[in-house]
Parts: structure tokens; C-alpha cells; sequence
């Protein structure tokens, strides 16, 4: 059995990085979005972009996924 079979690797981007850190730390989209200089609809996209790479439906899914996979 490959080793790497059971342990997927995700690639994120830094600023998907800074975005689940932020998750992590409790930040509101608003919050993150004032913090990154950037607009809500942008946070929510790069939310969906983690949902979608992770392959969960749920913020809690998410940051059990990133931190399994070492990413936090």
C-alpha cells in the first residue's frame, strides 16, 4: 500500500492559507475580509475554494480537514 494513498495531499495558495488561519482563529467573513483588505463576496469565494478542495460542506469539516492534513 502506497503511503500516500491514505494520507491525501491538498494544495492551497497563501491567501487560502490566510484564510483558514483566520478560521481557525474565529474570524467572521467580515472581519477577515476588513483584515485582508479584501470584500466579503471575495472571502465567500475563497471559501467555497477550501470547501471544494477539502471535499467538506461544513467551516468545522474544513478546519478538521486542514489540520489532519497539517495545514494548521
Amino acid at each position: 500500500m502506497d503511503t500516500n494513498e491514505s494520507f491525501p495531499s491538498v494544495k492551497i495558495t497563501a491567501r487560502e492559507r490566510q484564510i483558514l488561519c483566520l478560521l481557525a482563529k474565529g474570524k467572521s467573513t467580515k472581519a477577515m475580509a476588513s483584515e485582508l483588505n479584501l470584500s466579503s463576496e471575495t472571502i465567500i469565494w475563497y471559501r467555497k475554494q477550501l470547501h471544494r478542495k477539502f471535499g467538506v460542506h461544513s467551516t468545522a469539516e474544513l478546519l478538521m480537514k486542514a489540520v489532519e492534513f497539517k495545514l494548521l
